[in-house]
């Protein structure tokens, strides 16, 4: 475990620190809240999480994460005579998408950051995955019930044995929460089908536009590396 809660680190610190933290493979819980990481900042712990695999908690609140820049955002309103700052959420989208690849994080905590809604939502369906796939049926079992609603609508489900090695395939669950509604589900003739197919084309939706987010990602961080190497190149 390590704690470096409200401790006035910044982004030169970070940076500093990042290798040496990603060196901790064991380590399971990161607590950095309340420091002016930035969006750098943000992007170095989305490579922390990549590197510690090991990882089970990671707390970001209140690191102004979607601020492009390195001076606060009060600063900056004031700096800019404007009160509404675009978010820049870059950083953020690094974290979810480095989540989807993650065996081991169930909690992360990146409230007061401005992070998009939908950005959000894939961070938190991630983390139910991940809880799900560590702690076993009750929790996959619970999820499906609030993915679709079972138990907001009364409906009686089977109980089927079922049994799988979940641990070593982490495709499972994506593809098990779909087939899983067609035999979990039991009313009248047709509602079964009609729950299927529904899955499947929410299913298909997520999948798009997480597509589209991240061929977003990749243009942003493009252009990101190219500004970058424009200023390397223009300094002396």
């Amino acid at each position: 475990s390590l704690n470096l809660h409200k401790i006035k680190f910044k982004v030169e610190a970070m940076s500093i620190m990042a290798p040496t933290i990603e060196g901790l493979t064991e380590l399971k819980h990161l607590d950095l809240s309340s420091n002016l990481l930035f969006k750098t900042g943000g992007m170095l712990a989305a490579r922390i999480l990549a590197k510690c695999e090991n990882l089970e908690s990671l707390i970001l609140a209140s690191c102004e994460l979607t601020n492009s820049k390195e001076i606060s955002l009060n600063e900056r309103r004031v700096k800019e005579d404007k009160d509404d700052i675009i978010p820049d959420q870059l950083a953020a989208m690094m974290l979810r998408d480095e989540m989807g690849r993650h065996k081991k994080i169930i909690h992360l905590d990146v409230e007061e950051n401005e992070i998009d809604d939908f950005i959000m939502l894939g961070v938190k369906n991630r983390l139910k995955v991940n809880k799900a796939l560590l702690h076993g049926r009750p929790e996959f079992e619970a999820f499906v019930d609030d993915k679709f609603n079972l138990k907001g609508n009364q409906l009686e489900r089977e109980k089927l044995e079922h049994t799988t090695n979940i641990s070593v395939d982490h495709g499972y669950f994506d593809r098990e929460r779909v087939e899983r509604v067609a035999y979990a589900v039991v009313e009248g003739e047709g509602t079964v089908e009609r729950k299927e197919r529904e899955a499947k084309e929410e299913r298909e939706r997520i999948l798009k536009l997480e597509e589209e987010e991240r061929k977003k990602q990749e243009e942003r961080m493009k252009e990101q590396l190219e500004l970058e190497e424009l200023g390397m190149a223009a300094a002396p």
